[in-house]
């Protein structure tokens, strides 16, 4: 069992810029501790208009 993480926060990052319309502007750092064991911090996600 488990999770492929290779290249996983480059892969996040462009599908929410392109299906969301957001990125990460600071903060939000996510880090394995542990096996299985994720933390993450606070983060500043602005929201981009739609129209």
């Amino acid at each position: 069992s488990g999770v492929n993480l290779y290249n996983l926060m480059r892969n996040n990052h462009e599908r929410l810029i392109g299906v969301r319309g957001f990125e990460r502007a600071s903060g939000g750092v996510i880090a394995e501790k542990l096996v299985r064991y994720l933390t993450s911090t606070d983060g500043v996600w602005p929201v981009k208009g739609s129209g």
